[in-house]
C-alpha cells in the first residue's frame, strides 16, 4: 500500500512543471549562443559523415562533367562531342580516350556513338519537339534580331513557337500549342548561346551608323594625326562632353533591410521633380583630368556663390535651359580651357556635333590658339566618345551616392543648384582616375589609334536601314563537320521561315540638308571655314526675308501725305509719319491701324501677329 502511495506521489511530481527545476534554467538567451567542442568529444560517426560527404561529392563531379558541371568548357557539349567524333574520323586522335581527354567530354558517351549504338545528336531524356535544324534556326535569329536593335523576349520566342506548331497542326504535349516555361529553359539549356541580356533604348540616327562610315572616319582620323605628328603625344589629345545630373537621386539597384518587408525599400528624394544639372568634363589621353565646367539654369544669382565648395579651377556659366550654348561654350574654351593645356602645341580636342559645339567664331579663336577642333562620327559617340564609354558612368554613380548621403544629412531640405557645387568637391577626388581615363581612350581606340578596339556588332542595327536588305542566306552558321545531321533533324518548317523573317526598311525618297553630314571632321580646315561662312549668309537672308515678309503682311507705311491722314490710330489719335520707329499692325476686321504699342501685350505678341486674321479689341468683342 505504501508503494502505491510513493508511485502516484512521484507521478505527481513529474507532471507539475514547477516541482523540478529544469537543467536549462540558468541558460541566457540574450548572450550569442557561442559553441566551443574539443577535439575529444569528436566520436567517429562525426570523421564517417565527414568521408562520405566527400564520396558523394566525388560523384557528384564525376556525373556533372557533361555540360553544365564544374569541369565543363566553354563550348557547348554537342560542340565537343562533333569534333571529338570528326577527330577520330580525321585521324586527329588515335583512341577514344586521347579524343575524351582532350574535347573533356565522357569517355562512353564518345563510344557509344562512334559505335552506332546512339545517333550522334542523341541526348538524354526524351527527344526534343522542335528538329535541330529548327532549334538552330531559331538561334540564329534571336541572336541575329538582338544584334540588329530588334531584342526577342521570352514571351515574343513562346509565341512564335506557337504559331508555327498550330499552323502546322503539329501534336505535342503543349497546352493549347503554347510552349510552357519547363520547354523554355530546355531551349535556353540546349542552345547555350543564347541567354537572357539587358535591354536598353537606342535612337534611329544611331541605328543608322554603318561600320563604312566608321572605316572612314578612322582613316582620316589616322591621316589628320599623322600630319599633325600627334600619334605618340597622348597629353596633347582632349574629348570634351557635357551630361546631365539629376538633383532628384536615384535609388541602389539593391539595399538591404529586413526580409519580412513587403514590397522595394523606400528612398526618400533628393528634389521635385526631374531638376538637373549641367556638367561638363574634358580629359586627355594621358588620363588628366581638367576642372568641371558646370552650366546653372537662370541668371546669375546675387544671394549665393554658384561655386562655392567646388572643385579648384572649376567654371560655372548661366543659360537660359541650363543646357550647353555656343557662348556658353566659348566661355569654358577661352577661361577655363585654354588656361588649363599649357603651352605645348598643337592640341586636339575631339568634341561631339552638338549646335553647342559648331560655331564659326570658336573655331576662329581655335586657330588663334593652335587648337583643332575634330568632330567624332555623328551619332556614335556612345563607342567613339572615350568620356561616354568609361568617364561619366561610375561619375554618375559617385553622384548619386554622395547626393543619398547629403539627404541623409538634410531630410528636411530640397536639393537644389546651391549644393552642386559641394557635391562635386566630395566627390571630384575618387572621379580623377588615370587609369580609368586612359583605357576609356583605348577602349574608344582613339589613344594608342586602333580600329579593331571598336566591334562592329555596333553597327549591326545598320543593316535594317541598308538598301538592298543584307541576303539572309549568307548568315553565320555552324561549322561543318565530316558528321553531317540527318535531312530529319535538319529540315525546318516553312512557317518558321515565315515568322523568322528579318525586319528591313525601305529607302526614304527625300533627306534634308544637314550641315553636320557636310561639315568636314577637321573643322579647322578651310572648307569647314568656307561652310560656317555660307551658313551664316544663308541664315540671315533666310532672317531678312521672314521679316520682309511680316512686315509686308502686318504693318503698313504710307510715303504719301493724303493717305498719312487717313491713317490715325484709334487709341492715341496720333498720325503716321514715316520718320518715326513706331510699328503699326492692321485690323482685318474693321480695316482700322493701331500703334502696337497702344495695343494690350497680348494682342501683339509673336504668335497672336503671326495668325492670318488679326482683329483689334473692338472687333473682338
Amino acid at each position: 500500500m505504501r508503494g502505491k502511495t510513493k508511485k502516484r506521489k512521484c507521478q505527481d511530481d513529474r507532471d507539475s512543471p514547477s516541482s523540478k527545476k529544469s537543467k536549462w534554467a540558468k541558460l541566457d538567451l540574450s548572450i550569442p549562443y557561442k559553441r566551443v567542442t574539443c577535439p575529444a568529444t569528436i566520436n567517429q560517426e562525426m570523421i564517417k559523415h565527414q568521408a562520405r560527404k566527400k564520396r558523394v561529392e566525388a560523384v557528384r563531379v564525376y556525373k556533372n562533367r557533361g555540360l553544365n558541371g564544374p569541369l565543363a568548357s566553354e563550348k557547348p557539349e554537342m560542340e565537343r562531342i562533333r569534333d571529338a567524333l570528326s577527330g577520330l574520323i580525321d585521324g586527329t586522335y588515335q583512341s577514344i580516350g586521347d579524343a575524351a581527354k582532350t574535347q573533356n567530354v565522357h569517355y562512353e558517351k564518345i563510344r557509344r556513338r562512334a559505335s552506332g549504338e546512339v545517333p550522334w545528336y542523341k541526348r538524354k531524356g526524351r527527344d526534343p519537339y522542335l528538329t535541330l535544324g529548327e532549334e538552330r534556326h531559331l538561334a540564329r535569329w534571336i541572336s541575329t534580331m538582338g544584334k540588329r536593335g530588334f531584342p526577342v523576349s521570352p514571351k515574343q520566342l513562346r509565341d512564335t513557337v506557337e504559331n508555327m506548331v498550330n499552323a502546322d497542326g503539329r501534336q505535342t504535349p503543349f497546352k493549347n500549342g503554347r510552349p510552357s516555361r519547363s520547354w523554355y529553359k530546355g531551349f535556353l539549356r540546349r542552345n547555350p548561346s543564347i541567354a537572357l541580356k539587358p535591354t536598353k533604348m537606342m535612337d534611329r540616327g544611331r541605328a543608322k551608323v554603318t561600320t563604312d562610315d566608321v572605316d572612314k572616319w578612322f582613316n582620316e582620323y589616322a591621316c589628320f594625326m599623322s600630319d599633325m605628328d600627334l600619334c605618340d603625344k597622348p597629353n596633347l589629345i582632349y574629348n570634351f562632353d557635357e551630361s546631365g545630373f539629376g538633383l532628384s537621386g536615384k535609388p541602389p539597384r539593391f539595399s538591404l533591410g529586413c526580409k519580412d518587408t513587403k514590397g522595394s525599400l523606400p528612398q526618400i528624394s533628393a528634389g521635385e521633380g526631374k531638376r538637373q544639372t549641367t556638367v561638363g568634363m574634358c580629359a586627355n589621353a594621358n588620363g588628366q583630368l581638367l576642372p568641371p565646367f558646370i552650366l546653372f539654369k537662370g541668371s546669375v544669382p546675387t544671394s549665393w556663390d554658384p561655386l562655392a565648395g567646388a572643385p579648384p579651377g572649376s567654371l560655372a556659366s548661366f543659360t537660359e535651359s541650363g543646357w550647353m550654348t555656343q557662348l556658353a561654350f566659348q566661355h569654358w574654351f577661352k577661361d577655363l580651357f585654354i588656361k588649363s593645356i599649357g603651352k605645348e602645341r598643337p592640341v586636339v580636342l575631339l568634341l561631339d556635333s552638338h549646335q553647342g559645339h559648331i560655331n564659326f567664331d570658336l573655331f576662329k579663336m581655335a586657330e588663334e590658339n593652335n587648337v583643332y577642333l575634330y568632330r567624332l562620327l555623328p551619332n556614335a559617340t556612345h563607342f567613339l566618345q572615350p568620356l561616354d564609354v568609361g568617364v561619366f558612368g561610375f561619375t554618375k554613380q559617385l553622384w548619386w551616392e554622395q547626393l543619398r548621403k547629403w539627404v541623409r544629412e538634410h531630410p528636411n531640405e530640397v536639393a537644389s543648384q546651391k549644393v552642386v557645387g559641394r557635391i562635386l568637391g566630395k566627390m571630384w577626388e575618387n572621379v580623377e582616375r588615370p587609369n580609368v581615363i586612359r583605357k576609356s581612350f583605348a577602349s574608344a581606340g582613339i589613344y594608342p589609334l586602333n580600329r579593331q578596339a571598336v566591334c562592329n556588332d555596333n553597327t549591326m542595327p545598320s543593316e535594317t536601314f541598308a538598301t538592298p536588305p543584307p541576303n539572309d542566306s549568307k548568315q553565320k552558321t555552324l561549322k561543318d563537320h565530316v558528321i553531317q545531321t540527318p535531312p530529319k533533324q535538319r529540315k525546318v518548317s516553312p512557317n518558321l521561315q515565315n515568322a523568322t523573317v528579318l525586319p528591313s526598311a525601305k529607302p526614304l525618297k527625300h533627306t534634308r540638308r544637314n550641315l553636320i553630314n557636310e561639315l568636314p571632321f577637321n573643322t579647322n580646315s578651310s572648307k569647314a571655314f568656307d561652310l560656317m561662312k555660307n551658313e551664316l549668309l544663308t541664315s540671315c537672308r533666310k532672317l531678312a526675308k521672314k521679316e520682309l515678309f511680316h512686315e509686308k503682311k502686318y504693318f503698313k507705311h504710307k510715303n504719301d501725305d493724303a493717305d498719312a491722314d487717313k491713317c490715325l490710330c484709334p487709341i492715341c489719335g496720333r498720325q503716321y509719319r514715316i520718320d518715326t520707329t513706331l510699328c503699326w499692325v492692321g485690323c482685318d476686321g474693321c480695316q482700322a491701324w493701331y500703334h502696337t504699342s497702344c495695343l494690350p501685350v497680348k494682342l501683339v505678341t509673336k504668335r497672336a501677329l503671326k495668325r492670318k486674321l488679326w482683329y483689334c479689341p473692338n472687333c473682338k468683342k
